[in-house]
């Protein structure tokens, strides 16, 4: 049963609930806003963490994998320092052989400028021959630029000497034939070259004096 005697009582015991609710509420909220900030923060950390692992990470196998490149000259395995003397070697006596066979350092073999064509035509062949031998090989690195160059500069002589074949012919001795030969502007241009190869090769310890 309502009686008005209780009314101020009971709005007293309501203002007291409401209150409580009140400040029970704006608790509720600080502590959601705290745990959500907290939580925010703790995400922002967990994902700040592996990106700056992972950019490191990238960095560093890039710059590994710049020296590597930097380190290669090629694919495929290549010749030992000493195995890549010993097949130079072997391949440089070829085109000593050859030379000596023409005997244009002391005598000439050919007794006419005629012959003297002829010989000089087959030099010619085993110069491109030595040129690609000397290409073939896997030279070390360090070496490679060298040995190409070599490579190149028998092949360069085995064209001038087919361009040079009809004027040898046409000497009147073979002494006017060799000098034409020795003489000849592109065939000087890739002895030199080679002797410029040589001389790199042997700095690098790849081939003795005098070869």
């Amino acid at each position: 049963m309502f009686y008005p005697s209780h009314m101020p009582s009971e709005l007293r015991r309501a203002k007291k609930g409401r209150a409580l609710l009140t400040i029970f509420g704006v608790g509720l909220v600080v502590t959601v806003t705290a745990l959500s900030t907290g939580l925010a923060r703790a995400q922002a950390k967990v994902v700040k963490a592996p990106t700056g692992v992972g950019i490191a990470m990238s960095v560093t196998r890039t710059t590994s994998i710049s020296s590597a490149k930097s380190q290669s000259c090629g694919p495929g395995p290549r010749l030992s320092p000493s195995g890549y003397s010993a097949r130079f070697a072997a391949i440089a006596q070829q085109k000593r052989d050859a030379e000596k066979k023409l005997g244009l350092d002391s005598t000439p073999a050919a007794k006419t400028a005629t012959a003297l064509s002829s010989q000089l035509k087959g030099f010619s062949a085993s110069l491109t021959r030595i040129g690609n031998e000397f290409a073939a090989l896997r030279a070390p690195c360090d070496a490679e630029a060298a040995n190409r160059a070599v490579a190149q500069a028998q092949r360069d002589q085995a064209t001038a000497i087919r361009a040079m074949l009809p004027r040898i012919s046409k000497a009147k001795t073979v002494k006017a034939a060799i000098t034409v030969f020795a003489t000849d502007k592109a065939y000087v241009k890739g002895e030199r070259k080679q002797d410029a190869a040589l001389k790199q090769l042997r700095k690098l310890g790849y081939l003795k004096m005098g070869r």
